[in-house]
């Protein structure tokens, strides 16, 4: 591998990296040899990941080499990105490095994880969240683990080799020669997470002070790099903030109820009714029994004690929150409720006692409660089941609530929060026969805990993703204070490709009807729709293989889906393309938490609140994976049949259509490499739905204004770069590599506007080009198409017709990393298996499973694919023996992987 000098450091690289690859390195190693933090933006497929971890661990090296010169020693690295998925695609990109793999200094490596995801003993891990971490204690406590007592033989040789979770599992089930015994890979990597030189982990781990506490994780002297931190703003207020009903305390009551009488039983016998002293055995260490029986008993009732005082607070609090005096309905909430900065939610709980209580002792009491209830779930039920009630729950949510209110960081920043007691109508709820209120305590300002993870000791800080952009505006929400971090190294990088491969054409209007224009006002205007429909049909025509139509909502989608319906504009697109809609998410469906076989994790979900992402659609519950396979094998099946001279006269099924929503999984989470997304036709402006969060956001950032409330001001910036930075995201689907190629198409006359232009990244600005109309971007995009050069082409091809050869059964997979954010399967990517009659499979998934899967506003099948257009018309496209292309400098996971075929 080759060796570069960046810097002054000799980064050992495996292959020569480009320019972009080369800034990207230097800015690295600027920060970390200077002591400063860093917000690096580079485009996805410019090798981000691996200049990364190759610029770090050179510094690293570079330490160990000549010592370090600083008294903390040298610094760990803790690489922390938003999904377990992700984080396989950087532990893959980690192996392909000399800093595992070459002669050079052992790197210690683990991967920090729920017990939903490492928990390998088939009695209880189908259980998931605090279901699972009480089964799990209750069996260490009675010492029924086996997996658990393997831990005694475990070398620290094991963590010298990079693992993902999966690498985990099944080496802790089968680890010889290495280790004699299965052991437990939770606590294998939970307990020796120390000596590990680099430690993966999910962002929100390090962000929220319960889960750094839980873990032990220390980020002294640290190196702590935010890997796709283009939400850490959002994950940042979300770990500080929460939501409580009076459904909750009322819960968090009855929990308490429940675990009194089995607490007790906790109490040893010896001790509740005890031997009269000369009844008493005698002999060695007779004297110890008693002894440790009485400091027993003394710890139950102090915690019942606890308790008894915990409940009494939580139906005070229940009867406070009824108490509110509300205010009719206005702009910010138009349910009748209280507002105020975060010292109404501090003064609801001390109303109610809770500042009397020991937050701490409760917490151990909380999860005491959670033992108690788990064990009794499972003595009425088979431990494997995967449908127990999860008991104590409401408690735990309590707990937490009542922690991050006392917490030291939030009680010195209350003005950074917003209290919101509101109505809900939903039902009655609580104490008295009231309506149930909901107490929101929200953090307005992710600096609140992005100062409380610093003030860890951090040594630097590396916030990188493919947009961060505007930068300036990302580092005044992450440090607005003097005393905050400061970011002094910056980049927004170039991208790997050039005119040739990419172009955006902002379209203002379509072939008929007035300009685009989805804005509140507009967005119902049917002939602007029917327009801007006839534009998508033409779209679909001359782009080849798959499209991304991505609209700022599920509500826009759903109208736009149905005014194309009745007005003939579907039917056209499906003469084109097979459509495929991305179904609606649903948050909370406990099918995200059951499954019914062992390899089906969820993921991220773990231990400190990642949402599951649960998707509905048109044709009942379904995941987004099972859309996108369909979708993907619709855009091989094109691809492969023109290649093979299937196609005939243009105007045939030339691939598919995707409707997807910004900030959805599709538009933010999912590779769409290649074939898959040559064109991303973005439909409006995605801002922010203005709820009451999202209003009082605003109002906050615009605290120090005369008129906090106008349309306005720092609040009105802010709205708009979350915005553009949701553009970003789904602009990003369509170059995914050094050799993809593809379109972008903004499809409303605001795009125009140099506030939204200026704001877009930096690498997409000179390729913007304005068209005022439809004629001259829809030959401006054929001309594209057409001028591709044949290596590209060919490169495609090869790569799809190498992840479908191969006999023999197959088990393939939608990729983690870049691709699918929360998954269903144990890799953390939807998985199949190809059986032995694969043809059989094959035409049974052609007539039945893509109907299914496609959730299009029919449900059901679209036209025959009998006839292919015209794609890449090249002169030298598409004929003569295509050359194997060169290894991609850039190894990005795909859903080619999903493709595969005997």
């Amino acid at each position: 591998m080759p060796v570069v000098d960046i810097g002054g450091y000799a980064v050992d690289f495996p292959f020569e990296p480009y320019d972009c690859q080369k800034i990207y390195m230097a800015h690295v190693i600027r920060a970390l040899s200077t002591g400063q933090h860093a917000l690096l933006e580079s485009p996805t497929g410019t090798g981000k990941t691996l200049c990364l971890l190759c610029a770090t661990l050179a510094y690293r090296a570079r330490l160990l080499k000549d010592g370090p010169a600083q008294p903390g020693g040298v610094p760990r690295v803790i690489y922390s990105s938003r999904t377990h998925s992700q984080l396989r695609h950087v532990i893959r990109e980690l192996k392909r490095t000399n800093y595992v793999t070459g002669p050079g200094p052992v790197t210690k490596v683990c991967i920090l994880a729920s017990r939903d995801h490492l928990c390998v003993n088939a009695r209880i891990n189908r259980r998931r969240g605090q279901e699972l971490n009480a089964a799990c204690q209750n069996m260490l406590a009675k010492q029924l683990c086996h997996y658990h007592g393997g831990l005694s033989v475990l070398g620290k040789s094991v963590f010298d080799v990079p693992r993902d979770i999966e690498d985990w599992v099944s080496f802790s089930n089968d680890p010889q020669p290495e280790v004699d015994k299965p052991f437990c890979p939770f606590f294998a990597t939970r307990e020796n997470q120390k000596i590990c030189d680099l430690v993966f982990c999910p962002y929100n781990y390090i962000l929220n002070p319960e889960a750094r506490k839980t873990l032990k994780l220390d980020l002294t002297n640290a190196i702590v790099i935010l890997d796709e931190g283009h939400n850490v703003e959002k994950v940042c207020e979300e770990a500080a903030s929460f939501d409580l009903r009076g459904a909750d305390l009322c819960g968090a009551v009855k929990d308490i109820d429940a675990a009194m009488p089995l607490l007790a039983k906790k109490v040893p016998a010896s001790v509740s009714e005890p031997d009269p002293p000369s009844e008493r055995p005698k002999g060695k260490g007779s004297g110890d029994k008693p002894g440790r029986d009485d400091d027993r008993v003394r710890k139950v009732e102090g915690m019942v004690q606890l308790l008894m005082e915990a409940r009494g607070a939580l139906l005070a609090v229940e009867r406070k929150l009824l108490n509110v005096e509300l205010k009719d309905g206005d702009d910010i909430c138009p349910a009748r409720h209280m507002l105020s900065d975060g010292n109404g939610t501090r003064a609801i709980f001390n109303d109610g006692g809770l500042d009397r209580v020991d937050v701490g002792e409760l917490r151990k009491a909380s999860d005491a409660v959670l033992e108690v209830l788990s064990d009794t779930s499972s003595s009425g039920a088979s431990e494997s089941s995967s449908t127990t009630t999860q008991k104590g729950i409401h408690l735990d949510k309590c707990t937490k609530a009542i922690q991050l209110v006392y917490s030291d960081h939030v009680s010195g920043n209350v003005q950074s929060f917003r209290t919101l007691v509101r109505e809900n109508t939903n039902g009655i709820l609580g104490a008295s026969n009231t309506r149930e209120r909901c107490l929101s305590f929200w953090c307005c300002s992710a600096a609140v805990a992005m100062g409380d993870m610093m003030g860890q000791g951090v040594r630097n800080l590396i916030i990188t993703s493919g947009t961060l952009s505007p930068l300036d505006a990302l580092a005044a929400q992450l440090g607005p204070k003097p005393n905050d971090v400061k970011f002094g190294v910056r980049l927004e990088n170039a991208h790997v490709v050039g005119a040739s491969q990419l172009t955006c054409g902002i379209l203002k209007r379509g072939p008929i009807g007035p300009n685009l224009n989805f804005n509140k006002d507009h967005r119902d205007n049917s002939e602007m729709l029917q327009g801007f429909g006839r534009g998508v049909v033409q779209v679909c025509r001359k782009v080849p293989d798959g499209v991304l139509l991505v609209f700022p909502s599920y509500a826009l989608m759903d109208n736009v889906i149905n005014k194309w319906e009745s007005g003939g504009i579907m039917a056209q697109i499906r003469a084109h393309k097979e459509v495929f809609i991305e179904p609606h998410k649903q948050r909370g469906d406990p099918s995200s938490a059951s499954g019914t076989q062992r390899n089906k994790r969820p993921t991220p979900a773990d231990d400190f609140g990642i949402d599951q992402d649960m998707f509905t659609g048109r044709s009942g519950p379904t995941n987004v994976e099972t859309v996108m396979s369909s979708y993907a094998r619709s855009c091989q099946e094109s691809l492969l049949a023109s290649r093979h001279h299937q196609q005939q006269q243009q105007g045939g099924m030339n691939g598919a259509i995707l409707f997807a929503v910004c900030r959805g999984k599709i538009s933010e989470g999912i590779d769409l490499n290649d074939h898959l997304c040559r064109a991303v036709i973005l439909c409006g402006i995605p801002y922010p739905t203005p709820d009451e969060r999202v209003k009082l956001k605003r109002q906050y950032l615009n605290r120090d204004r005369r008129n906090p409330d106008a349309n306005e001001g720092p609040g009105r910036t802010w709205y708009e770069q979350q915005a553009c930075r949701a553009i970003n995201q789904a602009i990003g689907r369509v170059i995914r590599h050094q050799k993809d190629f593809g379109i972008i198409l903004l499809c409303d006359e605001r795009f125009g506007h140099g506030g939204v232009q200026s704001q877009l990244s930096q690498w997409l600005r000179p390729h913007v080009k304005t068209f005022d109309t439809f004629g001259p971007a829809i030959s401006s995009l054929a001309k594209f198409f057409q001028d591709i050069p044949p290596a590209l082409t060919d490169a495609c091809y090869n790569k799809v017709a190498a992840a479908q050869g191969g006999g023999g059964a197959r088990h393939v997979a939608v990729a983690g990393g870049r691709g699918v954010g929360h998954s269903a399967s144990s890799s953390g990517a939807f998985q199949f298996n190809k059986s032995s009659n694969a043809s059989a499979a094959s035409a049974r998934h052609q007539q039945q499973a893509r109907p299914v899967a496609r959730h299009d506003s029919q449900g059901g099948a679209s036209q025959g694919r009998s006839a292919f257009d015209e794609r890449y018309r090249v002169q030298s496209g598409w004929r003569g023996k295509a050359t194997q292309p060169e290894p991609e400098p850039v190894s990005q996971p795909s859903l080619l992987r999903l493709l595969s075929k005997k």
